[in-house]
């Protein structure tokens, strides 16, 4: 009896597991860096999914901690090739950013893949 209960805790608990974080897939219409904070920047063919409720759809960011450096050659062969771009956005972080004079938060890929 204890086995099944684990067994079915387990089954109940592993969505919640794998909830974070929300994988989309687009395509790369712009990317954007030199950021005074080290960020960067990308646009895609639609609306930015958001998750987290940020302020703004307009595009992801991808946060330093989260290697832009290696980040960004994936984002340019993903535009030059039109390519499919998977992309794991954070359910619960939006990045805060303050250029030209207004405040937005907009969705922060975790992760991301060039696909087929």
């Amino acid at each position: 009896m204890k086995k099944l209960t684990a067994l079915l805790l387990s089954t109940a608990l592993a969505p919640a597991a794998f909830a974070d974080p929300q994988g989309v897939d687009e395509y790369v219409q712009g990317v954007f860096s030199g950021y005074a904070e080290g960020i960067v920047f990308f646009k895609v063919n639609r609306e930015a999914t958001n998750p987290a409720k940020c302020s703004s759809t307009e595009g992801y960011a991808i946060l330093p901690s989260q290697d832009t450096a290696n980040a960004i050659p994936v984002l340019l062969n993903a535009m030059d090739t039109n390519k499919r771009l998977y992309v794991a956005v954070s359910r619960d972080v939006c990045y805060t950013s303050k250029l030209v004079g207004t405040v937005n938060t907009f969705p922060v890929a975790q992760f991301i893949g060039v696909q087929n």
